[in-house]
């Protein structure tokens, strides 16, 4: 812009000069004048030029400079976020580790409070017997006493042992009441809360309660001793998940939670029963009960709408297993296969066959499952074969 000006200027002043056309003297003079006042304009217009020039510069460096805080800022709130955002997840991580510290922690406090009362106990019994022998001698004192401690550790093993095979004894027992084995295993617990194997009876033992005639029509009832029944199976898969049996009944406590849940909890909870009874069946191939749970799961999942599985993954976020009725059968039969007098089994054999339009073989189960005998003491059996009889005379007769 300046050397556009400059230059209109300068023409300006020597279209004045050459305009005079011949010269004499006083033209001569003009022409001094000129030429001065046109060195005069370059230097006036040349400081000017640096003087702008300077100006500019500076606006410039200004203009820079602000503009590269305001990306350094950027940069630094988004390293600030970064940072706090990175260290939040840090200290939410650590809170839980440090909280399932703590859980492992209490539970081997408890475990070893257990352990010390009842080897206390045991250990009292055996120096007092010690104290009524003529032995005075110190090795020998030394010596009765390793191998007490040693018999003490035999003899608590063999007794919960026993236990678990009186309790087991008495499930198979229909002449003994359950509510008389609930009580016993009750009993057992408290005094040693942290054994899982006696936890997972006590859940066993608090859902066949509420299956019994005193509570199956006692809905509050029948609700506290099924959250009681996964609260004990929710206890002893924490402290023993290698066994086959915590989740087993972890599977069937959480499936019979389903009439007091959302639908939302529910459908997780049929989820995690199958995913349950999957691993119990990978650490325990040969128990009945968990494949005939397996093809209860398939008939339940079968009898769902297309709509209302539809509506279902909506809730929770993700698709329902695909199953048939044959995935079910195969899983009843093999039930079968393992025990075959299972009244309740064999009637969920016909219904699958009658489901699959195999009328046939369903008559022939149904006829073998009428003549498998039942305690009519138990409601839920009582149920399954008048069912039976139901079946006879509206599909066979």
């Amino acid at each position: 812009m300046f050397k556009v000006f400059t230059r209109i200027h300068n023409t300006s002043i020597l279209f004045s000069f050459f305009s005079l056309g011949t010269f004499d003297d006083k033209d001569v003079k003009k022409r001094e004048i000129l030429l001065s006042n046109l060195a005069t304009n370059n230097k006036e217009i040349m400081s000017r030029k640096t003087l702008f020039t300077g100006i500019l510069c500076f606006v410039c460096g200004i203009l820079i400079g602000y503009a590269t805080s305001l990306l350094t800022i950027n940069d630094d709130d988004h390293v600030r976020k970064r940072l706090k955002r990175n260290l939040s997840d840090n200290n939410d991580l650590v809170k839980t580790l440090r909280k399932d510290f703590e859980k492992e922690i209490h539970v081997l406090y408890e475990k070893l409070d257990a352990i010390h009362q009842e080897l206390q106990l045991s250990k009292n019994k055996k120096i007092n017997n010690k104290r009524n022998s003529d032995i005075s001698s110190d090795e020998t004192d030394q010596a009765e006493c390793f191998y007490d401690t040693a018999e003490i550790f035999k003899d608590e093993i063999d007794e919960q042992k026993n236990d678990y095979q009186q309790i087991d004894d008495m499930f198979e027992n229909d002449s003994i009441d359950v509510q008389y084995i609930y009580d016993y295993i009750k009993q057992k617990v408290s005094k040693i809360p942290n054994d899982a194997e006696m936890l997972w009876r006590h859940s066993k033992a608090a859902h066949l309660l509420s299956k019994s005639t005193n509570h199956m029509n006692n809905l509050e009832s029948k609700k506290q001793l099924l959250y009681e029944s996964f609260d004990m199976a929710n206890n002893a898969l924490k402290l023993n998940d290698h066994n086959a049996n915590c989740h087993k009944w972890y599977a069937i406590s959480i499936g019979c939670l389903k009439d007091f849940v959302s639908i939302k909890e529910k459908i997780n909870n049929g989820i995690q029963f199958k995913e349950h009874l999957d691993i119990a069946m990978s650490l325990k191939d040969d128990d009945p009960t968990l494949y005939h749970l397996a093809g209860r799961f398939c008939l339940e999942l079968l009898a769902i709408s297309w709509a209302e599985k539809k509506l279902a993954s909506m809730i929770v976020g993700y698709s329902l297993p695909e199953i048939t009725y044959q995935d079910a059968l195969q899983y009843f039969l093999k039930a079968y296969q393992l025990k075959p007098r299972w009244k309740e089994n064999v009637f969920f054999i016909v219904q699958t066959l009658i489901q699959m339009n195999e009328q046939v073989k369903a008559h022939d189960y149904l006829k073998e499952a009428l003549a498998i005998p039942f305690n009519e003491k138990s409601g839920e059996e009582q149920i399954i074969h008048d069912k039976l009889l139901k079946l006879q005379s509206s599909k066979f007769s």
